[in-house]
């Protein structure tokens, strides 16, 4: 739940207090700003569950000076005691009641104390709830975060919502790359459950919406349902906060939000122009200082936002603003450190540009670029080693180290100049070695296992794309020990979605690699990996039939093994890959059909399209190249909607030339050679509208572009 000063707190309290009498209750998180919450919800709990013992562990001012740890034997002692009671609860959380100020270092030392008890938590019979407040120091949430995932595989976890220290763009996990779409974990996926009921009641209430309100639920509710993809919702949470009159920095956030929407509808000029929009509302504010770390940080995230999109559009000129852009928002993150020298947020935040710039060099590719590049991730890995020295036992600046040495390494192995090989294994083998510390450090730690797997399988990747003596056999073990972490994690956390698919994803990565290496019944063991990665995928739909995610994922399998079937070619398997198409094909239309408005739902749609216009054209006779015609006929057409609705967009031009190349391909093995003509004609047309827009196309467009060109020049009569 959330609680603010301004409004309900006695009602707020009383539901926080209801869900943890609730026997089902196994660990809540509490994000608060009243300093009163703590003393309050005990007297609550105790007025409401007279039958449960509660054991409040409380902050005391200046009780931290010592280091002979005899606060966390107080809170230790306290958990032995509790444990054993049936229906105890208890409550941690730092209670400032009666300071005049919080100071946010002791807050995180008190985490990083309790949670060196976690192993006394760990045996608790009892209900738990965990209470961070917005105001806390960075390294609190982490060390907070830390405990709640050691003891969410031990309890039922009901709901947990807290805040996650910084902005969303932050997030160093590498989802699958789409058209704005990320995965959500599990964390995410539990604090929008919490928080949608609460976002309802609040927009239904009689009483109107407070600037609090929206930014303590409204904003972290609507970038998770983005996240998600789920179009609808973020059109109804938007429409309740637009219809305010809010600060100019609220409002800001706000059309951020409406900019990232209209970009996962792929309008992508309306997102330029709500993010213009936000950008120019939050340069007007009177205390636009880089000591003003709250509107910076506002800043920083809409000149990102700006420059990914200018980037996806990709006209003439794009190139040279998104630079402008990325640059003003490191510009104004190294300010904002330079005026906090010893804030570990703002030395991340500018780690964190520096990544961006080095992507956005290695995208563009240009003379130099690379070189910058690798200064700008050298400079990164260095700011985060520097917080890693200062904070040793920090789980969050560990992993960001791990990251930093992960990109580093990912670079010089795209680079592949003399010794990079060498150096790049060097980083990885170093990221893995932290990550295995920190889960030897945690051992019961969910995100700390899937560290090491994610570590584990970038060496596998880095090895088979190296292909030395023995890489082979070296990165198969690799892909085995972060399948059995992944799979040991699934049955430690048997409902967990994101467990599930991290083992899915796991089996397919060792499917592939099976599939590439093509040793004696290498086939066969990747047929099985595929079918079970398939049946995982399924189970997760089933279980949440409504997740646009879980239908995806299943939509994804199915494509997998289809493909698999394809390029093996054995009696039967067109048919059976058919099958699984014609499945795949299915879903994306209802997701579609479920988010119409979804340029991603679009583009699947578009894809399952043409995977079934090729494999049917692979098929004998007339009636096949007819069906297959059909097929791409109706990807063309999803393609010149796309573009349609984004005439500017280099991407969703180049992808409609693609849709009419192809349906030239298909009309002409249909007979069709007039309307094939119209196709090659039509693609010609955009590829050279495109040219003369500045456009950089992919090298396989240019050639077919340039081909186009040099059979219209034979074709023309020549003259003495």
């Amino acid at each position: 739940m959330t609680s603010a000063p301004e409004y309900g707190t006695e009602d707020t309290l009383d539901d926080v207090a209801a869900r943890l009498c609730d026997e089902t209750t196994g660990v809540m998180s509490l994000r608060y700003r009243d300093a009163r919450i703590p003393g309050m919800l005990a007297d609550v709990i105790r007025l409401r569950c007279p039958d449960a013992r509660s054991t409040l562990i409380p902050y005391q001012s200046g009780a931290w000076e010592g280091a002979d740890g005899s606060v966390s034997q107080v809170i230790a002692a306290a958990c032995r005691e509790a444990a054993g009671r049936p229906s105890t609860i208890v409550l941690l959380f730092p209670d400032f009641e009666g300071s005049k100020a919080r100071d946010p270092a002791q807050v995180s030392a008190f985490w990083k104390r309790l949670n060196s008890q976690r192993e006394v938590l760990g045996g608790l019979n009892a209900r738990v709830l965990v209470g961070i407040s917005p105001d806390d120091d960075p390294f609190a949430h982490y060390h907070a975060m830390d405990l709640l995932s050691w003891c969410i595989p031990k309890f039922n976890v009901q709901a947990m919502q807290g805040p996650v220290a910084g902005d969303p763009e932050i997030s160093q996990d590498l989802p699958e790359r789409s058209l704005g779409h990320d995965k959500t974990s599990d964390a995410d996926r539990l604090r929008q459950m919490a928080m949608t009921p609460l976002w309802k009641e609040l927009v239904s209430s009689k009483s109107p919406l407070t600037a609090q309100r929206v930014e303590d639920v409204g904003l972290p509710l609507l970038d998770l349902v983005l996240s998600e993809g789920t179009i609808g919702e973020a059109e109804a949470i938007l429409a309740a906060m637009e219809k305010g009159a809010w600060p100019r920095r609220l409002q800001a956030k706000i059309l951020t939000g409406r900019g990232r929407l209209h970009q996962l509808k792929g309008h992508l000029d309306e997102a330029l122009d709500s993010f213009h929009q936000a950008l120019g509302l939050l340069m007007e504010l009177p205390h636009a200082t880089p000591s003003d770390a709250g509107g910076t940080r506002a800043r920083c995230v809409t000149l990102n936002a700006l420059a990914e999109a200018i980037v996806m559009r990709g006209q003439a000129g794009d190139a040279t603003k998104a630079l402008e852009y990325y640059e003003r928002s490191l510009k104004l993150r190294e300010d904002l450190l330079a005026a906090h020298p010893h804030s570990a947020e703002a030395a991340r935040d500018v780690s964190v540009s520096l990544d961006r710039l080095a992507d956005f060099l290695i995208h563009r590719g240009q003379a130099g670029d690379a070189t910058k590049a690798l200064e700008y991730f050298k400079r990164s890995l260095k700011l985060r080693e520097d917080l890693l020295v200062a904070h040793p036992h920090s789980a969050q600046a560990t992993r960001d180290v791990s990251v930093s040495l992960n990109r580093l390494a990912d670079f010089l192995t795209r680079r592949g100049q003399a010794g990079d090989a060498a150096k790049a294994l060097d980083y990885f083998e170093r990221s893995l070695k932290l990550n295995e510390d920190l889960l030897a450090t945690n051992p019961h730690s969910a995100k700390a296992a899937r560290d090491v797997s994610v570590s584990l399988d970038r060496l596998a990747d880095f090895l088979t794309r190296r292909g030395q003596a023995d890489d082979a056999t070296k990165a198969l073990g690799y892909f085995e020990r972060s399948l059995k972490l992944s799979e040991d994690l699934l049955a430690a956390n048997p409902h967990s979605a994101q467990a599930a698919r991290d083992v899915s994803v796991s089996l397919d990565r060792l499917a592939d690699f099976s599939t590439r290496r093509g040793q004696a019944d290498d086939a066969t063991k990747a047929l099985g990996y595929y079918e079970r990665s398939l049946k995982l995928s399924e189970g997760l739909l089933a279980a949440n039939p409504h997740s646009a995610e879980a239908a995806r994922d299943v939509s994804v399998s199915l494509n997998g093994l289809a493909d698999f079937l394809t390029r093996r070619g054995q009696a039967g398997d067109a048919t059976k890959a058919l099958g699984y198409y014609e499945r795949s094909l299915k879903l994306s239309k209802g997701l579609l059909a479920a988010n119409p408005h979804s340029a991603q739902a679009a583009h699947d749609v578009l894809v399952s399209l043409e995977r079934m216009a090729k494999v049917t054209s692979a098929q004998s006779g007339f009636d096949a190249a007819q069906r297959a015609h059909d097929f791409q006929e109706r990807a063309l057409q999803i393609a010149l909607r796309l573009r349609e609705a984004n005439p500017t967009s280099a991407f969703y031009g180049q992808t409609a030339a693609i849709s009419f190349f192809l349906a030239n391909q298909r009309a002409q093995a249909a007979g069709q050679e007039e309307l094939a003509q119209q196709h090659r004609e039509n693609c010609h047309s955009v590829l050279h509208e495109l040219i003369s827009c500045g456009c950089q196309l992919d090298p396989h467009l240019m050639h077919l572009y340039q081909r186009r060109n040099t059979a219209v020049e034979d074709s023309q009569p020549q003259t003495a």
